[in-house]
């Protein structure tokens, strides 16, 4: 099986998590197509780092893929560290040029740049803009350089997937994937959960995902018949099922707030919804899915005190007396957003983002999210200790997955 390591060039991991969008996607890809991601490594723009993750990264892996550091400026040293690191001057990418009518020697120094690659690579054509990606072979080990914007960076990676599947894979090789997306248990407990499961065998392999809260499963195998591949699948599937209970909202492309959509739906439920600190973005999730409008009928942003008093009547004296930020208050802005709506269930959340506002008794990502319905109310606080984006997603996707566990647990009228 094909080791991978994933280098983010001028990019972050934050607090042993998978920070950047292009570093996740990429991981999902390969371990789509049978590939074993054992690394993910941030790099800022600087030379000496790449050079030293690189130097490491060949000597532990099969597969390197690094992402950004193509661009025109100084600061893209990604081409020039991997054309000295691996002894391959850098030349003009002859179809880089086609159709140009002037002479490449008369060409913008940042165009000429972007347009090299080292002699010997494999170019990998970009639809979607102009830096040119490649990949290039070391000592059994393919190193595979793509540019930072997301866009062009998924067109080519998948492009040169389907070149990794020709070389490496028969034509009667089956690999067979599929996620499962949980919320509530942090990855070390549902990595040793799975260990002590048994899932984990020599045709079964297992890799983690981290992303504001959701930790996706990527479980995938390989086999000569397409039948047998799906069976240890559904096998796998039984075992983390039974071992991760409700944890697990969904598989593959299902994200939480379609999960939340299709229990609205199948138990005939309306969501309303009343946001402070996380600034409409529960609203934003549930409404890019077509048809939620029949299941949510309202969602209100009451970020100050007046709105919170004047449009979800948070009675005065609650805020005066507890705070905004306090569990009665997210109580009163959840039964209040239900009122007003004519929901099912209300939904209220009440936070400090950050990165200031923050008290010894209130620190920054101190967040109350209430749910209510019939007869049923619940308040969580929770603690986040992230960026004000991520608390923010945070509690957004909390927020949903309580939605969750109500569908599953209670009764709607």
């Amino acid at each position: 099986m094909t080791t991978a390591e994933i280098i983010a060039i001028g990019t972050e991991i934050a607090l042993g998590q998978i920070a950047d969008t292009n570093t996740r996607y990429i991981a999902e890809m390969l371990t789509k197509n049978g590939i074993h991601v054992l690394f993910a490594t941030a790099v800022r723009d600087d030379a000496e780092l790449l050079r030293s993750a690189l130097n490491i990264a060949k000597d532990r892996v099969r597969l390197i893929i690094t992402t950004g550091g193509l661009g025109p400026t100084e600061n893209d040293l990604t081409r020039e560290i991997v054309s000295d690191l691996f002894n391959m001057p850098l030349i003009p990418s002859g179809e880089s040029y086609t159709n140009k009518p002037q002479c490449a020697d008369t060409l913008h120094e940042g165009t000429k740049k972007i347009k090299s690659i080292p002699s010997g690579a494999l170019i990998i054509p970009n639809d979607h803009g102009t830096a040119t990606g490649f990949a290039i072979n070391y000592n059994e080990t393919d190193i595979v350089c793509l540019p930072g914007v997301p866009g062009e960076m998924r067109q080519m990676l998948n492009s040169y997937l389907k070149i990794y599947k020709a070389r490496h894979l028969t034509d009667d090789t089956c690999i067979a994937t599929r996620q499962f997306h949980t919320f509530g248990m942090p990855e070390f407990e549902i990595n040793k959960l799975i260990r002590e499961s048994g899932v984990i065998n020599n045709s079964i392999k297992i890799m983690t995902l981290v992303h504001d809260g959701i930790v996706t499963i990527n479980a995938f195998t390989t086999s000569l018949v397409k039948e047998d591949a799906l069976q240890k699948l559904d096998a796998a599937e039984a075992a983390l099922r039974k071992t991760l209970g409700q944890a697990v909202f969904g598989t593959d492309d299902t994200s939480l707030e379609y999960a939340v959509y299709e229990l609205l739906k199948q138990k005939n439920a309306t969501l309303a919804v009343a946001e402070s600190c996380t600034g409409g973005l529960v609203s934003d999730k549930l409404t890019n899915i077509p048809g939620i409008s029949d299941y949510f009928p309202e969602g209100i942003v009451a970020y100050s005190n007046k709105a919170k008093i004047t449009i979800l009547h948070v009675p005065e004296l609650c805020i005066a007396t507890h705070g905004a930020v306090s569990p009665q208050v997210a109580e009163a802005m959840a039964k209040g957003a239900r009122k007003v709506s004519e929901a099912s269930i209300g939904i209220g959340i009440t936070g400090i983002a950050g990165p200031g506002g923050g008290t010894d008794k209130k620190p920054v990502g101190l967040v109350y999210i209430a749910i209510t319905g019939d007869n049923f109310t619940e308040v969580k606080k929770c603690q986040f200790h992230g960026t004000r984006i991520s608390n923010k997603h945070f509690s957004a996707n909390t927020a949903l997955y309580m939605t969750l566990r109500f569908l599953q647990n209670h009764k709607v009228d």
